[in-house]
């Protein structure tokens, strides 16, 4: 089941520290993003991620609190695309879900 609920920051902190919290990046126009998608949790998409790497969504576990960070202010800078997830499913299994979509 999906819930969308406004999250505010300690949310989401509260969320990292439990273990449960995801972030789905869009990659798309922003360099700096597919940079970045290196430093976390990745879920590989398959065998086309190096054919689609610059415009694929990336799905990432947000497990420290500098990736954290890092989100919070790019999204507060410039034109976001992404979608905070919280499951307490491991990766690969949120993956297979947000996949469905």
């Amino acid at each position: 089941m999906i819930v969308a609920v406004p999250l505010t920051v300690t949310d989401l902190d509260k969320a990292r520290l439990a273990g449960i919290l995801y972030a789905v990046l869009d990659a798309c126009d922003a360099p700096v993003r597919r940079r970045r998608r290196r430093a976390g949790s990745l879920a590989v998409w398959g065998e086309s991620e190096e054919t689609f790497a610059d415009i694929a969504p990336y799905l990432m576990k947000v497990e420290t609190t500098e990736l954290l960070d890092w989100i919070l202010a790019f999204s507060a800078t410039d034109a976001w695309c992404g979608i905070p997830l919280l499951s307490p499913l491991s990766l690969d299994e949120v993956q297979t879900h947000v996949r469905r979509f």
